[in-house]
């Protein structure tokens, strides 16, 4: 009995841990995905094994600490090297960021991240498993004296390479991108091979593929931070970008991001002091000493060109991550002293991709939250993605009084919002510390760029002054005495001197503390800003140059504003204003006890804030909502909790029963059971038997074999798609109507469906169930299950339980790219533009399965029947029955010859060797089938040509006649560069020899090169021997431009010369 009750107090305990830990908020996370999972990738597993694993968390099996917690090494039952991360507080906040990283983490499959396993919540605080990596993080080999082993110049590039890769298919390749938010060196950790791994998602989020931006509250790691994010709240992918370029400027020199150590020469800012450096050409004086004398200038200076780039504090002047990536890249795969970068202001504008990938923030923890503006005013909530709390608003009756009334204006289809009051605009505000961040005025002087600048603020009619916490006032200039006019009778302002000795402290000019810049304090209550010019030396007329003075916020003042030339060119800097709620207007708002009042430092005003228990906006009538404490869980462990207003209590109570209710109750229950009885008998019966059909079914059409496939996988998943029932499956199709197929082949039938939650789907049903087909149908499903990319088409599930199992997918409503090709009865011509941008994104699906995917797969039937196109005509690589998955370090597998003639790689068909590069010829006839619009096998004999496409296409190249066989459909549409281009590619893929064809890394990338560059002038050399020869540059400010990684590469395969043997007419 003891021990029994015991038990049944744990199992209670695990059920209050497990809800406490937001168990059932997690659940409904992961099964609320839209992809149409019903399980997670990954596993949850028992409190019991982890501890097992662990030897009950031994400190003799701690990896690491930190602020965070702890992280222990562990060995599950079936022998696998685990890493369990248990955290140190459970609090909301931390709660929300483990439920994140682990929905963010169970979609994502690649290489070079960290993989999560699963996951605990039965403990008191919640446990996460991830793989095992055992040579710790990027941070310690670069900083950490301790470690022996030293990382070389190759090992670094290679590490930033591997990494930017893995950014690049979280922003661009994944189904739903994702920002990490917090890229550096403690969160990319080394595996055995000293491969790289980003790990820590706990900040990071999704966003929907058409925005560009998530507004947040500002997080991250200082050193790493991106300025212009903490500026406006506003992430973007180009802030990821910011981080990656402190990371690789770690690479480069050694040195910590932030120095704890002032110093005379430079700034406490690793990015601030590379930038200046660069400016003064002296890179290789802060190289690394560890790689000095171990790498190519030529590669030092492109990988720090490429930093200056990603650090620019203009966000959209930063390369994308793709354009990073396809740099490292090129510098990866070139020899040493021959790297030609050509870096200018043009190839920026050729390079940029004409689709810019727009995100926002899916905030899926988000819980509802009172609203912040008055109901009539719903409408005028928001400009672009500034919120407009009351007392703000725009329109009639929508602000507490004309002071606080906002204009949102669209100029050039972009929100600004402005203070009517005061003309400035706004670029966020906040009511719990009641202040606004505007743009604020530059005065000027004697400025080249900007001439004599001398705008006043006058605030003294509105309910602002600017915040004297908040802000600072500077200047700018040599011999410059800045002064704040119309204060009296108060006097401010600040003078400062020139640099006269190159050698002065520098310190003391990046910190604005008086060589050319200098600083102050603000007087209280300062509602008009202007300020004048005076020459410290009266009689030094030489020392007239550019001089500024500005007010702006601290923060960003210390990190980006120190230095004329960060502001010199800017045409506003943030300035924080207090906005003053004086008392007769607040009189006017009805309010109870949930709101908190009292005078703020401004004379007759008022400050308010919500009560504890409470939240929301206490300016609004009834502003501030209670909050309910049961929600959580974590109140009241052996006790009912009632939820009051601003409070909760805890309670035990029971009603006693009457036995005679009890007796009543149970005689007509008696009556109903014999009445009712024998019928639920008869459908039990029933159902028993149909259950024993499916089970038969099931097992017959490999349904143990896929669970053993999908359990024995080495990533530790379990099943990532959902196995629905034949009901379900029924229902959607209308019971396999006839009306609903949308195409029938020799494999089996394809309906149209519609599941319960209204997503329509294709389900695929086989015509014939044989131990082949049984093996493509499980092989399909396991390899499907792993994928994540969106040009793949989704597997959302299988049904087993039919006669022949079932498939069901994402539903592809265009067909597939042959009909649009060959069909004469489609009537939408797709034009170069489209094929080339088609092309493009299969050719990246391919190179992600190759190369980016965990564990690395073979499609083995790539053809343009298996190219399906979506509702806006976008590329999804489609049938995986024949696919195999291949480990990293195998080049071939051994298999009987498989797939379709026309696309037959011949060597493979010769040796039976199916390599990565069967797939890249393959590949290569689909682009000749978009260039000519011909089939690969050719139905009519011909006395010229032979009936083989591929062979063609070589006869037709060596006679330099590709022009001839043009898609008469694109003739007169197309560039001639861009037809050369993809035609030479072409050439190149389909080599005899499987050696010489370029790897699908390199064709993507040059279809990227080729894609970026159409709306400019193409600068691409064709030559007969040679596959491609770039040109060489000159080293130029990446801050203002960019390349691709095939303008300093000369490419390593070349195109086989022998054609295919013509066949006898």
């Amino acid at each position: 009995l003891y021990k029994l009750m015991s038990k049944r107090k744990k199992i209670k305990l695990q059920k209050h841990f497990f809800k406490r830990n937001s168990g059932l908020l997690l659940q409904q996370q992961l099964s609320s995905r839209d992809e149409g999972n019903i399980k997670s990738s990954s596993k949850v597993f028992t409190s019991k094994k982890l501890e097992k694993a662990t030897d009950y968390f031994n400190d003799n099996r701690i990896l690491g600490q930190g602020g965070q917690g702890t992280v222990y090494k562990g060995m599950l039952v079936d022998g696998r090297i685990v890493a369990v991360k248990k955290s140190k507080l459970v609090d909301k906040e931390k709660l929300e960021e483990f439920i994140n990283e682990v929905v963010i983490l169970s979609q994502i499959n690649h290489r070079n991240v960290v993989k999560l396993l699963g996951c605990c919540l039965e403990t008191e605080v919640p446990l996460l498993v991830y793989e095992f990596i055992p040579n710790g993080n990027l941070y310690q080999y670069l900083h950490d004296q301790s470690k022996e082993f030293p990382t070389s110049w190759d090992m670094r590039l290679r590490m930033a390479t591997e990494v930017a890769g893995a950014i690049c298919y979280l922003h661009l390749a994944a189904a739903i991108p994702i920002y990490h938010r917090d890229i550096k060196p403690t969160n990319i950790l080394l595996d055995e091979n000293y491969r790289a791994k980003i790990a820590d998602f706990g900040t990071s989020r999704s966003i929907a593929i058409d925005k560009t931006h998530l507004t947040t509250r500002v997080q991250g790691t200082f050193g790493y931070f991106d300025p212009e994010y903490f500026q406006s709240s506003q992430f973007m992918d180009k802030s990821d970008v910011y981080g990656f370029g402190v990371v690789l400027v770690e690479l480069l020199t050694g040195q910590k991001p932030i120095s704890f150590v002032a110093s005379e020469e430079y700034s406490k800012s690793l990015a601030t002091n590379f930038l200046l450096i660069m400016e003064e050409n002296r890179v290789h004086d802060i190289l690394d000493p560890r790689i000095k004398g171990h790498c190519s200038t030529e590669e030092v200076m492109a990988v720090a060109i490429l930093a200056k780039g990603c650090l620019s504090l203009n966000g959209k002047k930063r390369p994308t991550i793709r354009q990073v990536s396809m740099e490292l890249e090129g510098i990866c795969s070139l020899p040493q002293k021959e790297i030609n970068v050509r870096l200018n202001k043009t190839m920026v504008l050729r390079l940029v991709f004409r689709i810019t990938f727009l995100l926002l923030l899916i905030n899926e923890l988000a819980i509802a939250t009172p609203k912040n503006y008055l109901p009539q005013c719903d409408r005028y909530s928001s400009c672009g993605n500034i919120s407009i709390p009351y007392p703000f608003g725009i329109g009639p009756n929508c602000s507490m009084n004309d002071g606080f009334e906002m204009i949102c204006n669209q100029t050039d289809g972009i929100p600004k919002l402005t203070i009517k009051s005061i003309n400035m605009e706004v670029l966020n505000i906040r009511v719990e510390t009641q202040t606004v961040l505007v743009k604020g005025p530059i005065i000027s002087s004697n400025c080249s760029n900007r001439g004599n600048h001398s705008a006043a603020v006058n605030l003294s009619t509105s309910p602002f002054a600017f915040s004297e916490s908040e802000n600072t006032f500077a200047a700018m200039g040599c011999n410059n005495r800045a002064i704040m006019a119309n204060i009296d009778p108060e006097l401010v302002g600040c003078e400062s001197t020139c640099e006269t000795d190159a050698n002065f402290t520098r310190q003391l000019y990046l910190n604005c503390s008086g060589i050319d810049c200098c600083r102050t304090t603000l007087p209280s209550y300062l509602q008009v800003f202007y300020a004048k010019f005076e020459r410290k030396n009266v009689n030094d007329e030489s020392q007239d140059g550019c001089k500024l003075a500005f007010l702006a916020e601290q923060y960003w003042f210390q990190m980006n504003g120190t230095r004329m030339s960060n502001v010199q060119y800017m045409d506003y800097v943030p300035v924080t204003l207090d906005w003053i709620l004086f008392d007769p207007d607040f009189r006017s708002i009805p309010r109870d006890d949930s709101v908190s009042c009292y005078s703020s430092k401004y004379p007759n005003s008022t400050k308010c804030t919500c009560q504890f228990g409470y939240e929301g906006n206490p300016y609004l009538p009834a502003g501030c909502e209670d909050i309910d404490e049961c929600l959580d869980g974590q109140h009241c462990i052996d006790a009912d909790c009632v939820n009051l207003r601003g409070s909760y209590r805890c309670q035990n109570g029971y009603r006693r029963k009457n036995p005679w209710i009890i007796a009543s109750v149970g005689s007509g229950f008696g009556m109903f059971l014999a009445l009712v009885g024998p019928w639920w008998l008869y459908k039990q019966m029933k159902k028993r038997k149909k259950i024993k059909l499916q089970k038969q079914f099931f097992k017959r059409n490999g349904g143990l074999l896929l669970q053993q496939q999908l359990s024995s996988r080495d990533e530790g998943n379990m099943e990532s798609s959902k196995v629905f029932t034949s009901k379900e499956l029924e229902k959607a199709t209308d019971y396999f109507n006839d009306n609903r197929i949308l195409g029938q082949g020799g494999q089996g039938t394809v309906y149209k469906g519609m599941l319960v939650d209204g997503r329509i789907v294709a389900v695929k049903k086989s015509k014939l169930v044989d131990k082949e087909k049984l093996e493509e149908f499980i092989n399909e499903v396991v390899i499907l299950s792993q994928i994540n990319h969106r040009n793949v088409v989704k597997l959302l599930g299988c049904c087993l339980e039919t006669e022949v199992p079932l498939l069901v997918y994402e539903f592809i409503p265009n067909g597939n790219l042959y009909q649009y090709l060959h069909d004469q009865s489609e009537e939408f011509p797709i034009s170069w533009d489209m094929r080339l941008r088609m092309a493009t994104e299969v050719a990246g699906a391919i190179s992600y399965l190759h190369s980016a995917a965990a564990i690395p797969i073979y499609h083995r039937d790539i053809k343009s029947t298996n190219i399906l196109l979506d509702e806006k005509y976008r590329a999804k690589i489609a049938d995986f029955g024949t696919s195999r998955s291949i480990a990293i370090d195998k080049t071939h597998l051994t298999t009987k010859v498989q797939g379709t003639f026309g696309y037959l790689d011949p060597e493979y068909f010769q040796s039976s060797q199916f390599t990565d590069k069967s797939d890249v010829y393959s590949f290569g006839v689909v682009l000749v089938e978009l260039l000519t619009g011909q089939k690969p096998i050719s139905s009519v004999a011909s006395e010229e040509y032979s009936r083989s496409l591929a062979t063609n296409f070589l006869l037709v190249m060596e006679e330099n006649r590709v022009l001839d066989i043009l898609d008469p459909r694109i003739k007169g549409h197309c560039s001639t560069e861009e037809v050369m281009a993809v035609a030479n590619l072409a050439k190149g893929c389909l080599s005899l020899n499987g050696k010489k064809r370029p790897t699908m890394r390199q064709v993507s990338m040059e279809l990227e090169r080729i894609s970026s560059l159409q709306q400019a002038e193409t600068n691409v050399r064709h030559d007969e021997t040679t596959y491609a020869q770039r040109g060489a540059g000159n080293y130029q400010d990446f801050g203002n431009s960019t390349r691709s990684a095939f303008d300093t590469t000369s490419t390593t395969f070349s195109v086989e010369m022998d054609p295919l043997i013509r066949e006898e007419s």
